[in-house]
């Protein structure tokens, strides 16, 4: 075997071994231009399996039926109080709601109500001096019951 052929040979055996952060790049380039030259090369490194060592080799105890007990109380006392904060969190959308319409009560019940007559009657005796109304609309002089004021109103013709 040539020196360079055992170099190979050596990198194939660590990858083998599983022993790939012991390779430098160099090695990695020698073994990947073999590997391209010669195709039986490139059949037996497709063939190699790396065995891999496990990392934690200890093996973690199991709980013991008392912690098990333990974990599962604990699990029923958290659902419980979840359910019963899902009853209390409603309380404060309801009671907003609850709130918004008894403004709208209050609210509506606090206006006056408006008259069943509206105390206008038709002015007399009123001098307009000048009045420009757009087209198709017809000014109206009213005059208001309680003061006398008297007051312009511009209509729309509707029919």
């Amino acid at each position: 075997m040539e020196p360079r052929s055992a170099d190979i040979q050596a990198t194939l055996d660590a990858i083998a071994a599983g022993e790939l952060d012991a390779l430098d790049p160099d090695q990695v380039q020698r073994v990947a231009a073999a590997v391209n030259a010669d195709p039986a090369l490139a059949a037996r490194l497709a063939g190699i399996v790396p065995r891999v060592q496990p990392v934690h080799r200890a093996g973690v105890p199991q709980p013991s039926d008392a912690a098990w007990e333990r974990v599962w109380q604990r699990i029923a006392v958290a659902t419980v109080g979840q359910t019963r904060r899902r009853v209390l969190r409603l309380w404060r959308p309801a009671l907003a709601a609850a709130a918004c319409a008894l403004l709208a009560l209050i609210w509506n019940l606090g206006r006056a109500p408006a008259p069943e007559e509206w105390p206008v009657r038709w002015a007399q005796r009123v001098e307009i001096n000048d009045l420009e109304v757009p087209a198709g609309v017809i000014p109206l002089v009213l005059v208001g019951e309680s003061d006398g004021v008297p007051g312009i109103w511009v209509l729309d013709d509707q029919g």
